[in-house]
């Protein structure tokens, strides 16, 4: 429920917001090689790894909004300066 608007969610409502998010997700698929990206780093735990790989980030994942020092590290890049 929407307090601050007094709407409730319906099953479908929520059910159309999972096919979009889904929809999305296919079209920023991961680009290159997912083994060594911060997504799979987390899942494993590990989070030194992350920390190392995101000391002074450039780059941000069109994804899942994590950053990182190099793109190869994500698995839909952007530069977070442009």
């Amino acid at each position: 429920m929407n307090a601050a608007a007094g709407i409730v969610d319906s099953p479908l409502d929520f059910y159309s917001r999972a096919c979009l998010q889904w929809a999305i997700m296919e079209q920023h698929a991961c680009k290159g090689e997912h083994s060594g990206h911060l997504c799979v780093l987390v899942s494993a735990g590990e989070i030194q790894k992350v920390k190392t790989l995101a000391k002074a980030p450039g780059f941000i994942c069109f994804n899942c909004g994590r950053v990182a020092d190099c793109d190869v590290n994500l698995c839909n890049p952007m530069p977070i300066d442009e």
